[in-house]
């Protein structure tokens, strides 16, 4: 079945509230009242290339070309996306999509989904162009534990890295953050807070994913700096090895010693 000689317009808006601005016998045109704008407060994220869509996640389908208009559908627990039409009602009710068809989109890409959901709906409509956004990422829970002041469950995203959690936490003074464990299944992951911090490499400080472990170990050796410094902070990044440079401000507190360092007098 195919709607050639359909022509929809519609704008796409959070509550779905709409009223038909006209009514023909195969052409009709919905007017979505949605103030600040197209889709008014939902803007899509930017997301890079290798996001997989999972359960949870919202999206906005639009279609444009010969027909136009967009509906938010959500991944269900099954990996599916529902693939919807507006279904014609009477003048001044609301506006109701009707489900024609689902698609497996968990799993895939953001381009990968579009395609799928593309070729699903190339066969109701001709000439038609599909566009996925995502809105709303899932969340997901994951657990906190060791030298904490704060363990216990935490809600994350497919874009939480383990130091955000942490800083919810909150990491007790003689907590490791070179040797924190992120556990995975059977995997375990070594997290280095120290290296992301001080180097930027994203490798010590990794995205979660649903059912995370996360344990923070006590330091395994330390020093303990006092006397004439600037300042006092447990959770200085400052490297042991450098507090005796002319040029380094160090602070007060304690700082951990990683594999290979030791202090000696100058």
């Amino acid at each position: 079945m195919a709607f050639s000689n359909l022509q929809i317009q519609a704008l796409w808006c959070g509550t779905h509230r709409v009223r038909f601005a006209s009514i023909g016998l195969a052409v009709f045109s919905i007017l979505l009242l949605c103030s600040g704008g197209l889709c008014g407060d939902v803007k899509p994220l930017v997301l890079s290339d290798d996001y997989i869509l999972q359960s949870g996640d919202k999206v906005i389908v639009a279609l444009s070309g010969a027909v136009h208009f967009a509906y938010e559908t959500a991944v269900t627990p099954e990996g599916k996306v529902f693939i919807q039409i507006p279904a014609q009602q009477v003048m001044g009710e609301e506006v109701h999509f009707e489900v024609i068809d689902e698609v497996v989109a968990g799993g895939l890409t953001l381009t990968q989904a579009e395609e799928v959901i593309g070729e699903s709906f190339s066969r109701y409509f001709k000439n038609v162009r599909v566009r996925l956004s995502l809105y709303e990422m899932r969340t997901f829970v994951v657990f906190v534990g060791g030298e904490v002041l704060a363990p216990g469950v935490y809600e994350a995203t497919p874009l939480s890295r383990v130091s955000q959690v942490l800083d919810l936490a909150e990491l007790k003074g003689d907590a490791s953050r070179s040797n924190i464990e992120l556990h995975r299944g059977d995997e375990s992951i070594a997290v280095d807070l120290y290296e992301f911090q001080a180097e930027g490499n994203l490798e010590g400080n990794p995205l979660l994913s649903d059912g995370d472990v996360v344990f923070v170990p006590k330091m395994g050796a330390s020093v303990v700096v006092k006397g004439a410094v600037y300042g006092t902070g447990v959770h200085s990044l400052i490297r042991v090895s450098e507090l005796t440079a002319e040029q380094t401000r160090a602070s007060e507190g304690t700082y951990e010693l990683l594999p290979g360092e030791r202090v000696s007098e100058r």
